[in-house]
């Protein structure tokens, strides 16, 4: 009987969504020898193949139109449309029974005809080819990467292998040829296997199976580019392997891939599948293994500097989460190490970040730097413009000026909502008539292009892991693409800070110019201006934008992203160097309680360090940076290395090595009496250390034995004379310098006039000079 059209719908989407008359599937497929899944496929395929009929036979007549337009205009050629669409999803339906069971070909007729596509129809998208622009230096770079990547996954087993690649560069296409790569070494190894086998005992008690090749891969993506890897997939193996893409509606058979017993498979997911995957494995595994459930032979985790945001995201770094012999992270950055400050995932403390070992990521067998890639043309540099406004037709304006300017074609907006949809129709129709239809909008909902020019962050609180999934898209070249820019409006600080993040995720530079940036944020103790702010910083921000957009942009991320330990550090920095400009040796001047920076009290900041650092709360490369500064663990060897600075500051403006018990520094109030007489007091008790001690004496501490200054006797030859009276003129010069700087001045000196050297007649008489000065120059006695 004739369908109608609304009805039929209804059929197949309760049929696609597996609602209603199971127990009937059930019975009837136990009658006809198959599953119910097979069963549901070959009905959902002859629905598609009578609504197509249906569909043919009503063009002329125009009976099934698009809402919204004229009978005239799309009302044939929609139908024709819509007619090879249900054409189309009625042979995925049946490729899709041969998926779920490889014995239905047995009740399908193999010499069926095939229904073509009439000439004026428009070919099915899913169906046709589909390849990425990349030119020849990119494809050498996608060699070289699998290559390195096999050798570790394949030849040398590691259990987890890290490839660091931009995004942009070789999205889904190496981590693709990757797992063809570790298939056809499965497949091979299982013919060797087989052929070692003298016979079928053998075999079987060998474990192997004539024609069974058990390998299951996962490959885990961001979300914008699971279309595209499940159309790559299909076409590149799917005539080896099983592509089952993870959905809620096709759970039975998620779990079915997980099975020991399944056909090669190779699984595409979302990283917000996880947890479900780790549940589907767990119910494929008997009931005694569940506990620790059968691993997959290899797991493919692209984008994978998005595991460090935590969360369900970072699910399947770990065994205890998901079970897999070997991982493979394709990632933009470093991924083991600190967790960085921008990374923090839910419920880490930011004073506390977790910190990954190397051999969790395993080894770095190939890296590609961002700026290489960048210099090479293998990926277009990203860079953040800040909208002024925030009204949909200003901003219109703003995208329409944009596209003028930059070339932009297509504009997405993030992240994936209902207001990302309200927003991309509202601007896609204000666009498209003020580009002449030259620039679209879309909000990700339907099907994914395979490269963008721009993102647009319309949510109010932006989560910045979903912004930095689209990079791999922005950042693809394409003939004409100079740059993927990332646009935020300028009011909204989380999506500015939003931004940061997602940039910060991608490339670990930008995370050191964030900490740079909060360095001279110290320093300068104001917002940073245009000249002042880092360089890589700069290079990411659009140079069409205004210098105090700017500005507070990168204020933005850097009070919101930056360490404040840094720009305390900044303060520390300038506070040493504005109070503490002469040089002197061993340690530098130490702050105390009271002292202040810009009102800052930097002081009290230096005593919560110290406090930290005793009881191991401060991270070893902050314990270095202070030791670089001079601020010591010990508080009292902060306070004898604050007198010795000041003693040698006293002996070396006075000219003199006595130190009244009275006396105190006019500049800063500090008590350099009481300190002389207190490490006299530790001297007569035997309490100050050897160190302490040979410190004191290179100052010249008074309560060393000396004698008072002596009048030499010169030679009473006048030339002798007047050569002596120049060496004493120069020894009085630099007796109070440092006891090294004295030994080697007065070696000088030996040298210059000693009678082996010298043809001098008075040379004699100048090295009896020498030794009698000797011992007050050099001693102090």
């Amino acid at each position: 009987q004739p369908l109608q059209p609304l009805r039929a719908r209804r059929w197949w989407r309760r049929l696609e969504k597996g609602r209603g008359g199971d127990v009937e599937l059930c019975n009837v497929a136990a009658a006809v020898g198959t599953s119910s899944a097979v069963l549901r496929r070959l009905l959902l395929g002859a629905a598609f193949v009578l609504v197509a009929l249906h569909l043919e036979g009503s063009i002329g007549q125009r009976a099934w139109q698009l809402p919204g337009h004229a009978p005239n205009a799309l009302g044939g050629s929609s139908a024709r449309w819509r007619s090879a669409r249900c054409l189309d999803r009625a042979a995925a339906a049946v490729v899709g029974c041969r998926a779920v069971d490889m014995d239905i070909a047995a009740a399908v007729d193999e010499d069926e005809d095939e229904v073509a596509p009439a000439d004026d129809e428009q070919p099915s998208e899913r169906s046709s080819s589909f390849s990425i622009f990349a030119p020849e230096s990119t494809k050498e770079v996608w060699n070289d990467a699998v290559e390195a990547a096999l050798k570790s996954v394949v030849d040398d087993r590691a259990d987890a292998t890290t490839i660091l690649l931009p995004s942009g560069v070789g999205d889904v296409v190496v981590g693709l040829r990757v797992v063809l790569g570790a298939f056809e070494a499965a497949a091979s190894e299982l013919a060797r296997g087989v052929a070692a086998a003298p016979n079928s005992k053998d075999r079987k008690r060998a474990g192997w199976k004539q024609d069974e090749l058990r390998f299951r891969a996962m490959v885990v993506l961001p979300r914008p580019l699971l279309e595209l890897a499940e159309r790559m997939y299909e076409e590149q193996v799917g005539d080896k392997m099983r592509v089952v893409v993870c959905n809620m509606n096709r759970r039975k058979e998620l779990v079915d891939a997980f099975r020991r017993d399944s056909e090669p498979v190779v699984i595409l997911a979302k990283y917000e599948d996880m947890t479900m995957l780790s549940l589907a494995q767990i119910q494929a595994s008997p009931d005694e293994e569940r506990k620790n459930p059968d691993p997959i032979e290899l797991l493919v985790m692209e984008s994978a500097q998005i595991v460090r945001a935590g969360g369900y995201r970072a699910d399947g770094v770990a065994d205890l989460s998901f079970g897999a012999s070997r991982r493979l992270y394709i990632a933009s950055r470093r991924l083991s190490g600190k967790a960085p400050g921008a990374l923090l995932g839910p419920g880490q403390d930011p004073l506390y970040p977790v910190e990954e070992r190397e051999h969790k990521f395993g080894q770095e067998v190939f890296r590609l730097t961002h700026e290489k890639a960048n210099v090479e043309g293998l990926k277009v540099p990203l860079q953040m413009v800040s909208m002024q406004s925030a009204n949909a037709t200003t901003v219109a304006l703003e995208l329409a000026a944009l596209h003028k300017e930059t070339g932009l074609r297509s504009i997405q907006v993030v992240p994936v909502s209902k207001l990302a949809r309200k927003v991309a129709e509202a601007l896609d129709l204000l666009l498209r008539k003020l580009t002449n239809g030259a620039c679209t909008v879309t909000w990700g909902g339907g099907s994914e292009a395979a490269d963008l020019d721009a993102i647009l962050i319309v949510s109010q609180n932006p989560d910045y892991a979903k912004v930095a999934e689209e990079f791999p898209r922005l950042s693809r070249i394409k003939p004409g693409k100079k740059y993927g820019y990332i646009l935020a409006i300028a009011q909204a600080r989380k999506q500015i800070v939003s931004a940061w993040r997602a940039l910060a995720i991608e490339d670990g530079a930008v995370e050191d110019a964030i900490q740079t940036g909060a360095l001279e944020w110290g320093k300068k103790d104001h917002r940073l201006k245009w000249e002042e702010i880092p360089k890589t910083m700069r290079q990411l921000v659009w140079e069409g934008s205004q210098r105090d957009k700017v500005e507070l942009a990168v204020a933005r991320g850097i009070e919101d992203l930056g360490d404040p330990w840094d720009v305390w550090f900044g303060r520390l920095e300038e506070w040493i160097e504005h109070n503490h400009r002469e040089s002197i040796r061993i340690i530098t001047k130490q702050p105390q309680k009271q002292d202040r920076y810009c009102g800052h009290a930097i002081g009290e900041w230096i005593i919560i360090q110290r406090r930290a650092w005793t009881t191991g709360q401060l991270s070893p490369e902050k314990v270095q940076r202070l030791l670089a500064m001079g601020i010591v663990e010990d508080k009292h060897a902060e306070d004898f290395a604050r007198g010795l600075v000041e003693l040698r500051r006293f002996v070396r403006e006075k000219k003199t090595n006595e130190v009244p018990f009275t006396y105190y520094n006019p500049d800063n109030g500090y008590q350099l009496g009481s300190f002389v007489v207190a490490q006299k007091k530790k001297q007569l008790r035997g309490k100050l250390s050897k160190e302490h001690y040979k410190a004191l004496q290179e100052a010249f501490l008074s309560f060393r034995q000396t004698v008072s200054a002596v009048f030499f006797k010169h030679p009473e030859d006048p030339e002798a004379a007047e050569l002596t009276r120049s060496i004493e003129a120069l020894l009085r010069s630099t007796r109070y310098a440092l006891q090294a700087e004295r030994r080697r001045q007065f070696r000088k000196l030996v040298l210059t006039h000693h009678p082996d050297i010298s043809k001098d007649p008075n040379a004699d008489a100048t090295m009896r000079f020498l030794g009698s000065v000797k011992a007050w120059y050099l001693d102090g006695s």
